[in-house]
């Protein structure tokens, strides 16, 4: 709508006559054009420009913001399916472990040792812990599954226990401060378009209260011969201007709407900053926090395997 609007037209037409027995026929070709220009004096189709090529910078933004998140779940599901390998080894050793407990719980309950109630335990732990292979066993699967769809192929991908694994982790990359990682979310990027989007919709709507000035141009030429088309011609020039007396406070009402759009813009574009804050602030927290719960583990780990040994020994 910022551009003139510009089209043609044509037409050739041919008629028979016959009255009183006399035979008649004549030609007619017309060729005309038209013209037509909105003059822009109040800027409505400008802002409605902006607010469009803004509402597709936010799509953009969109895109960006799904491809992080799809990302992330593949990230995410590839580190849940390395973990459940890992526990299948894991709940793997430990079912071999108690499977040997019960064989030497089995001897000493022949040798009078031990009564049968501690062969029954033994075995039920042995039953339990085959039950928890099970349940890690179809975890595993279902995340391939999942990861397999994610990646954009059928459900039926299998990945072999030696090409996934946990990587090693290092140090985080400097993440600088809460504000900065903010303005690099595409999320709140496109909240801000769409704020920007709707300020445009409000000074188009205000616009759209004034009168419009248009200019028309239709040069049109008629003959009975195509040579002879350009010999007569015709332009016509014409400037209009139209606006609205009553509207029964259709234009009032939009200018409101459009105004209460752009405030919940910016309520939202709160909202998510508040959000967003708190993802930051969590994550950061939760790193810190993780690297001293992953230390308490490797102590209950060596721990655990301390208490093993004593016991197997004393068994």
């Amino acid at each position: 709508d910022l551009y003139p609007h510009v089209g043609f037209s044509g037409s050739a037409r041919r008629t028979y006559q016959r009255t009183d027995g006399t035979n008649t026929s004549f030609s007619r070709y017309v060729l005309g054009a038209g013209a037509s220009y909105e003059v822009d004096l109040w800027g409505r189709i400008r802002s409605a420009h902006q607010a469009a090529a803004l509402d597709a910078e936010a799509a953009f933004e969109d895109v960006n913001a799904a491809a992080i998140t799809l990302s992330a779940f593949i990230a995410q599901t590839w580190y849940r399916l390395a973990e459940s390998k890992l526990q299948e080894q894991l709940v793997a050793g430990q079912l071999e472990a108690n499977r040997q407990m019960l064989t030497i719980i089995q001897l000493q309950f022949r040798q009078g040792q031990v009564g049968a109630a501690n062969v029954f335990r033994q075995e039920q732990l042995v039953e339990a812990t085959r039950g928890q292979m099970i349940v890690v066993q179809d975890q595993t699967i279902l995340l391939q599954h999942q990861l397999s769809v994610l990646l954009g192929q059928q459900p039926g991908r299998w990945w072999a226990d030696a090409s996934i694994g946990l990587p090693l982790l290092g140090e985080l990359p400097s993440t600088g401060l809460p504000s900065e990682l903010l303005q690099r979310r595409p999320d709140l990027k496109a909240a801000q378009r769409a704020i920007q989007a709707s300020d445009f919709r409000v000074a188009a709507a205000v616009a759209e209260r004034y009168p419009r000035v248009s200019l028309f141009a239709d040069p049109q030429t008629a003959a009975p011969r195509v040579r002879d088309l350009f010999d007569n011609w015709l332009i016509d020039l014409t400037a209009n201007i139209a606006g609205p007396l009553l509207d029964g406070g259709f234009r009032t009402a939009n200018v409101e709407r459009t105004r209460a759009v752009l405030s919940a813009a910016i309520n939202q574009y709160g909202q998510s900053v508040l959000n967003a804050l708190q993802e930051v602030e969590d994550a950061l927290q939760q790193e810190q926090y993780q690297r001293q719960y992953l230390q308490s583990l490797g102590q209950q780990l060596r721990l655990a395997q301390q208490t093993y040994e004593r016991t197997r020994e004393s068994y």
